[in-house]
């Protein structure tokens, strides 16, 4: 019986040398309890709050979100949402007082189990130290409340020349990462515009672009039907080239709508197999393959976890650009080879992938190009060759770039005039089989 006091007593000693160390470096811990819409505080964040503790150390979610600024909140809500099992975020935030007062603080979060398996969402808070600057000199104050042995005493000063290299390197890291954030909202901002602009570009296209064409194409069929005796025969040319500048035209527009939607697509990627893809590709393609005798000899190709027209499209520019740019002397024949690679081979810039992804190349034995085209061939509306020798919009290949870049990776090109070229993308795709 005389081991339970002697016990609270410790434990009552030990949260007051907590309680005492977390004033004095200016922390405070806590736990979220998300079902009863309550934060259990430590003492000390109570204080740091210039709030009295209630007797269960409880507040309502609410009151403990209502002290950050508007901004802030909302994102700190959302970073706890998104929160996974295991994890842990840092996010700096400010405090607002009632009597206008604001500081920065740094909240740590962290997603757990606890001893009986529950997940449970704890941190702490720490207060960084108030940046005054005056004329010749920047003063770091830690204005904070401090209990002393008789009860409550509120220290309002505080100044320090030398801030400790860990606070001054989390107060550096808070006002970038709220820098970064502003930058972040802006270029979001500029996004959202640039999309409203896009949309409205396709529509555009869809309707007001292709009215006058279909009317060019109409009246000139028109035309050449009903006097085909009477025209000569210079006029029936000039009324063809008129024709087929309308038909490249239209293709023009479908291509650039093409290019314009390709991040449109909200639905969930779904197994795609690539030999698929590849037999829908040459029945689509079965003109110009069958007319040039074109040999297409895919190599493992797998199933990955995509949508099926991106790598259509990605299939489909690939094969017709090899197709187009052939040797007139010899059958195309075009190389499609697919290879499952490990996350720490991944040659991108990009951040690389936690799992296996897919190398994917398109050899063909074509006319190829000089090097320094590389860069530009994957630009819109370049040409590296006579378009009346080679038709086309100059869009495909740049379609082709966009799609690589939805799936996190990139196109690179080797190509020799006289010897052919070799595409190969690199993607962060999920492999199925």
């Amino acid at each position: 019986m005389k081991q339970k006091p002697q016990r609270d007593k410790i434990n009552r000693r030990l949260l007051s040398l907590l309680n005492q160390t977390q004033l004095r470096d200016h922390t405070g811990s806590w736990e979220w309890k998300q079902d009863a819409g309550v934060y259990v505080w430590s003492d000390a964040l109570f204080t740091l709050h210039d709030l009295p503790k209630p007797y269960d150390n409880e507040i309502a979610t609410t009151a403990a979100h209502a002290f950050m600024t508007p901004k802030d909140r909302a994102l700190f809500e959302a970073h706890l949402a998104g929160l996974l099992p295991g994890g842990r975020v840092q996010f700096p935030c400010r405090i607002r007082f009632p009597g206008g007062e604001k500081r920065k603080v740094l909240i740590t979060a962290y997603r757990l189990a606890d001893q009986e398996g529950n997940d449970t969402i704890f941190g702490e808070y720490k207060f960084l130290p108030v940046v005054v600057k005056q004329a010749n000199s920047t003063q770091h104050i830690a204005a904070v409340p401090v209990n002393n042995a008789y009860g409550y005493t509120k220290i309002i000063g505080g100044t320090a020349d030398n801030v400790p290299p860990e606070i001054a390197a989390q107060l550096r890291a808070a006002e970038h990462l709220t820098t970064l954030n502003a930058t972040l909202q802006e270029k979001n901002r500029q996004l959202e515009s640039m999309n409203d602009e896009l949309m409205s570009f396709s529509y555009i296209a869809s309707h007001d672009l292709r009215e006058p064409l279909r009317k060019l194409q109409l009246f000139g069929n028109m035309l050449l039907q009903q006097h085909r005796a009477d025209l000569p025969d210079i006029v029936k040319e000039y009324l063809g080239k008129i024709d087929l500048a309308a038909q490249r035209m239209n293709t023009l527009i479908d291509d650039v709508l093409i290019f314009s939607r390709i991040n449109e697509r909200t639905d969930m990627p779904t197994p795609v197999d690539l030999i698929d893809i590849l037999a829908q590709v040459r029945e689509d393609l079965y003109e110009p393959v069958t007319r040039y005798c074109a040999l297409l000899h895919p190599f493992d190709l797998p199933v990955v976890m995509a949508h099926a027209s991106t790598l259509y499209l990605l299939f489909f520019h690939f094969i017709s650009n090899s197709l187009k740019f052939r040797k007139p002397d010899l059958s195309p024949v075009i190389i499609i080879r697919g290879q499952v690679k490990a996350p720490w081979e991944w040659p991108g810039t990009q951040p690389a992938p936690e799992q296996p992804w897919l190398q994917l190349s398109f050899t063909d034995n074509g006319i190829g190009f000089e090097e320094k085209y590389q860069e530009t061939a994957f630009k819109m509306f370049q040409r590296l060759h006579d378009k009346d020798l080679y038709p086309g919009t100059g869009i495909g290949l740049a379609i082709c770039k966009k799609v690589a870049a939805t799936y996190q990776g990139y196109i690179d090109v080797k190509s020799e005039v006289g010897k052919g070229t070799t595409f190969t993308c690199y993607l962060q795709l999920d492999i199925v089989a």
